[in-house]
């Protein structure tokens, strides 16, 4: 028993070094407009993020992973769904994203996006559900790339959307209620 215990408990402490994160802290910036941006401390000492959720339609500044993007979620509201997409068994919404690269090149996938509801109940991006879902790609600096992100919603709803990086570090959130 002893034998199979070791080698399972090392393989847990190399998957758990392998998973943490040793990056310096990120920030995200609120701004909009000309209006001069503030910047926001990063949550949990790992990755970037306001405290504050941002309202719908401001674009938050997110500087993770060698990149500085400007991201805007804006349109909350029902989707159509897609003639051959995937059928919901909830109510079908939602949101307008865009990216715009500012340095670097930004990774793009629709599941870095969650819609959250007050009581806590996460949804995760309904794939293929609507047309003019967001790219799966990258952001280059100076591109910007628009689409959607549709969410089942089946239970409570839908309270702000979270960004997050390729390892679920929340980077940014905005309310849309």
């Amino acid at each position: 028993m002893k034998r199979t215990l070791i080698p399972t408990v090392l393989v847990a402490l190399a998957l758990t070094a392998a998973c943490t994160s040793t990056s310096t802290p990120e920030t995200a910036t609120l701004g909009g407009g000309d209006s001069p941006a503030t910047s926001a401390p990063a949550e949990g000492g790992s990755s970037g993020g306001s405290d504050a959720p941002a309202a719908a339609g401001s674009a938050l500044t997110i500087d993770s992973n060698g990149a500085t993007r400007e991201v805007t979620i804006e349109g909350y509201g029902p989707a159509t769904p897609a003639q051959y997409g995937l059928p919901a068994t909830g109510e079908l919404v939602q949101v307008t994203v865009t990216i715009r690269g500012i340095e670097g090149t930004t990774q793009l996938n629709p599941l870095y996006f969650t819609a959250r509801a007050e009581d806590g109940t996460s949804y995760q991006a309904a794939l293929g559900a609507i047309d003019g879902q967001l790219d799966v790609g990258t952001v280059p600096a100076g591109d910007v790339i628009r689409g959607a992100v549709a969410f089942d919603v089946t239970g409570a709803p839908v309270q702000s959307i979270r960004y997050t990086d390729e390892l679920g570090g929340q980077l940014g959130t905005w309310n849309v209620q």
